[in-house]
């Protein structure tokens, strides 16, 4: 059955302007087709095995003032979370672009725990396919 794992991280002060020039390309390029790939940062999406469903976004955070900002990671996946995300960082270029914008992030060596702190368990979640992996779906497709 798919996991689900949503994060909130802390964007340091100033730093949600770079965060979004980092971004902005990986989402409007998720097949990696336009982006000069030794220049930018990329998240291989469609090499994962796992990942079902993967979502960042820059959202307020209200409680840390108006001009504040936080990370959003949000993802649906196969496996457990420390097979996710070691899934994670194999396909992506450059971690330090993405998370090193936010506040506590201690490098690729120390990133689980990163998660682990910055995680939000969700009340509840939607599965399309509860007994559907990514590789049965591919398959089935």
């Amino acid at each position: 059955m798919p996991q689900t794992l949503t994060v909130l991280a802390s964007i340091r002060l100033g730093h949600e302007a770079a965060l979004r020039d980092v971004l902005r390309p990986i989402g409007d390029d998720i097949r990696g087709s336009k982006v000069d790939r030794g220049h930018r940062p990329r998240i291989e999406f469609t090499r994962s095995k796992r990942i079902h469903f993967a979502r960042f976004g820059v959202v307020p955070d209200p409680d840390r003032g108006s001009e504040r900002a936080r990370l959003l990671y949000s993802a649906n996946f196969d496996g457990s979370i420390d097979d996710h995300l070691r899934e994670l960082v194999s396909i992506t270029s450059d971690m330090d672009a993405i998370w090193g914008h936010c506040e506590g992030y201690g490098g690729v060596a120390a990133f689980a725990d990163f998660i682990r702190a910055h995680r939000k368990e969700p009340d509840a979640y939607y599965i399309a396919f509860r007994d559907g992996t990514v590789e049965r779906i591919r398959t089935a497709i």
